[in-house]
């Protein structure tokens, strides 16, 4: 198993148009719009996670010696 910690630069002219064509996309299919609003929402809070947070420890108790 490989753990990568990925960085990003983010620059806000991307985001924006990125967001616009998932929001068409979201539109289409019926779906709340902004990717933004809802990585926000899904990853803001521990309870966003829904156990992810657990995850490193599991991996930890099945022998996997994290750095």
């Amino acid at each position: 198993m490989v753990l990568h910690h990925e960085t990003y630069e983010l620059q806000a002219a991307h985001l924006k148009g990125y967001d616009e064509v998932l929001n068409t996309f979201y539109s289409q299919a019926g779906l709340p719009e902004s990717w933004f609003q809802r990585v926000a929402t899904r990853f803001g809070t521990v309870g966003g996670l829904k156990g992810r947070e657990h995850l490193r420890d599991a991996l930890h108790r099945l022998g996997f010696e994290l750095r």
